[in-house]
């Protein structure tokens, strides 16, 4: 009688305790399932990111974690065997941190880059504002002045409303960089600057403050400023 007691409270102090990390496991996933549900949301900006496929693993994992502890919890039928699979969660919750940076078999918390979803997005738009500035510059020079384009440049971003990726768009105008800016409505937007004699131009380009919502900011170089890109069709082209 004692031993069946004793190994009665074994199961219970080892189910409650493994339902701790299968709780947090779930809550991570349905949190990235919330993510994702906004981000399908009509009228609403988000970053571009797979957040369905880190919901699903981590909440499947999760509720199998909770399923097998509650089993040995609410019953005195249920043997210990339950307890693999919050087990196979707490492996699964240790381990994934200490993947490589794309990770073995499941998504990470954490973008694949192991930057948050917001950063990743920032870090790539900055990479492809450099790109299309190089390519407005080549039509620059081959034009002899700075001309803002009369046609959409048809490059995808990294941000998307109501689920549907964002064209970059650019906004023109005249003036120098001392000519203040207003902040765009949208991301993924270039504000491209012609100094009169069209010979320079500067450019900036904005993005989403967090995942999702309608907060608007410039994007960031990697001090922390506002980047803002020169270039000039009569001297070496530099960002500053």
């Amino acid at each position: 009688m004692n031993r069946r007691l004793l190994t009665r409270l074994g199961g219970l102090s080892l189910a409650i305790l493994l339902i701790l990390p299968s709780c947090n496991v779930f809550t991570v996933g349905s949190a990235r399932l919330t993510l994702w549900s906004m981000a399908k949301h009509p009228n609403h900006y988000a970053v571009a990111y797979p957040y369905l496929w880190d919901a699903v693993p981590w909440m499947a994992l999760g509720f199998l974690g909770l399923a097998g502890s509650l089993a040995v919890i609410t019953s005195r039928q249920r043997t210990w065997r339950w307890l693999w699979c919050p087990t196979v969660t707490l492996i699964y919750y240790f381990l994934v941190p200490l993947q490589p940076n794309y990770g073995w078999f499941f998504h990470r918390i954490q973008h694949p880059m192991s930057t948050p979803p917001i950063a990743w997005a920032q870090d790539v738009t900055r990479r492809d504002v450099l790109r299309i500035t190089g390519d407005l510059t080549a039509q620059a020079e081959s034009r002899g002045e700075f001309v803002c384009p009369s046609n959409d440049l048809n490059v995808p971003s990294r941000f998307t409303w109501g689920g549907r990726t964002l064209l970059y768009e650019v906004q023109c105008m005249d003036g120098t960089l001392r000519t203040p800016i207003s902040l765009p409505t949208r991301p993924a937007t270039i504000v491209m600057k012609v100094s009169e004699d069209r010979h320079e131009a500067w450019f900036q380009v904005t993005r989403l403050k967090y995942d999702t919502g309608a907060a608007i900011t410039w994007v960031s170089n990697y001090g922390g400023q506002d980047l803002v890109i020169h270039k000039s069709i009569t001297e070496a082209n530099k960002p500053t």
